[in-house]
């Protein structure tokens, strides 16, 4: 039986009931029969974000895998970040499609040798994201593994309530409260900025009914004029960007620099990731920051610290307009392979 319209039953592949995602997915594999590819291309995207932490679209792990699936990838990976709640489900997605699967971790840690260079994030210097590959199952609760798992998840949420904190003061007509307002967009509680934003801005539209209010409340915070951001709101995934701009990022409403202890040394994570069977892999973003500027130095440090593995997207360097930024950028790329590849570090590909 084909499927010719199967929204309506993607749909229920981001249903936050596991139950009910698992029945639809074998209910949709089971009617698509041949229809689905099956991995007969030759593409892959081992980077994936899901609802556990935040995707654009709300998609569930067992959603990302049907849809890679339909694509035609040959391999896909689960890449949430601080939480490996979709583990099992994107695993099990992947046997029940007959499509390979990997489910990693991304984190942000502090490296303290460049405490006063930027790496991946503007204005934060020593910040750096560290990845964990391969994961097979989640720690237990009870282990040293598990707890420490817990242990981010709860300073994660202390952070999103210590930015509420900041925004609901500055912006008292339209605060909100993180478990009424936050948590419920989340199935376990995995919430990230982007719902924060998304909370803040359905509150916006709830306390200022007319749009014409609304772009006056946002402009002097966006700065945009009024009708700029009127039209700005219609296109919602651009709108909560600029929000999350404005709001919480470098130099924002709610922002407040991290410093060492803000996130754990990039030693405690790769010592945890290996402690999980996984593989402690470098993130590297496109080669510009002062950080990443000599990458051979960079990727030795974090390959002598533990590191064994380097994740890369590439459409970062070269999916760009401008010439010669995008001429930079691609020679920052193939010096970044060939380092990699002197040193044996396998690269994990994703896209953009």
């Amino acid at each position: 039986m084909p499927i010719s319209n199967p929204a309506l039953l993607e749909e229920r592949l981001n249903d936050f009931d596991p139950r009910i995602r698992r029945d639809t997915l074998e209910a949709m594999q089971l009617l698509a029969s041949r229809q689905i590819p099956g991995g007969a291309g030759a593409n892959i995207n081992m980077h994936c974000h899901s609802f556990f932490s935040y995707h654009a679209n709300g998609w569930s792990p067992t959603r990302l895998a049907w849809a890679c699936c339909r694509e035609g990838l040959q391999a896909v990976a689960l890449c949430d970040a601080d939480v490996l709640d979709g583990v099992e489900e994107f695993l099990r997605a992947g046997l029940t499609l007959g499509l390979r699967t990997a489910v990693h971790l991304e984190t942000r840690a502090f490296l303290a040798e460049y405490a006063h260079q930027e790496i991946h994030a503007p204005g934060e210097p020593g910040v750096t994201y560290i990845m964990g590959a391969g994961f097979i199952d989640k720690p237990t609760a009870d282990t040293p593994q598990g707890l420490a798992l817990a242990q981010r998840r709860d300073q994660l949420r202390a952070r999103n309530e210590a930015l509420i904190a900041r925004l609901n003061e500055k912006l008292p007509a339209i605060s909100i409260h993180y478990i009424q307002d936050v948590l419920p967009m989340t199935p376990l509680g995995g919430a990230t900025e982007h719902h924060i934003i998304h909370a803040y801005a359905a509150k916006a539209r709830h306390v200022f009914t007319d749009a014409g209010q609304r772009a006056s409340f946002w402009a002097p915070w966006l700065k945009r004029k009024p009708a700029e951001c009127k039209a700005l709101e219609s296109a919602e995934p651009a709108f909560e960007e600029a929000l999350l701009g404005a709001l919480a990022q470098r130099g924002a409403l709610g922002y407040v620099p991290p410093d060492a202890n803000t996130y754990p040394a990039v030693e405690t994570i790769i010592a945890w990731v290996r402690a999980c069977d996984a593989i402690p892999t470098i993130s590297w973003l496109d080669g510009t920051s002062a950080g990443e500027a000599h990458g051979r130095t960079m990727l030795g440090l974090l390959r002598d610290k533990g590191c064994a593995a380097i994740n890369i997207i590439p459409e970062r360097n070269w999916n760009i307009a401008q010439p010669q930024e995008r001429a930079q950028k691609i020679a920052k790329l193939r010096e970044i392979v060939q380092v990699a590849t002197d040193m044996d570090l396998p690269i994990n590909i994703a896209r953009k």
